[in-house]
Parts: structure tokens; sequence; C-alpha cells
């Protein structure tokens, strides 16, 4: 499923992010005030995140909102739900 690849990349991207920037999962919770277990979830590919959220998780780690969106490709080829 398509929402599933984009949640998942979404989710690398964040981890990658978040290590590069040096910070626990617990850490970057605090700093975007997102709970610590919906933090996981989003770096495991299991939530659909808001734009808002995303662009929290930006500044937090420093970055635009555009990098947490990487890799993920305009027309995935698996096009079901």
């Amino acid at each position: 499923m398509k929402d599933k690849l984009i949640t998942t990349q979404l989710g690398k991207n964040v981890r990658e992010l978040r290590l590069k920037a040096k910070l626990t999962q617990e850490q970057l919770a605090e700093l975007t005030q997102i709970h610590a277990v919906y933090m996981s979830n989003i770096e495991n590919g299991l939530r659909n995140i808001t734009v808002i959220k995303a662009f929290k998780i930006s500044q937090a780690l420093n970055v635009d909102v555009s990098d947490l969106f990487k890799g993920i490709p305009r027309n995935p080829k698996n096009t079901s739900k």
C-alpha cells in the first residue's frame, strides 16, 4: 500500500535526522511536544502525521520540512490504498 510506503520512509527519515542531531526519541518528543510513544510510532511508520507535526519535527531537527519527505516517490508503483 502506498500509504505504508510513505509513512515508512518518513519514519526512516525522522530517525536518521534525529540520530544525526544526536537526540534520543524522548528528547525529540519533548522538543516537539509530541508524546514519546507517538514519536516511536512515527519512526516505525505506524503514524500518518499532520503537517503541523511534520513542521514541529523539522524545526526541532533544524532541517527543512522537505527533508522529512526525501526518498518518497512521487507516484509509488503499488497504488492500492
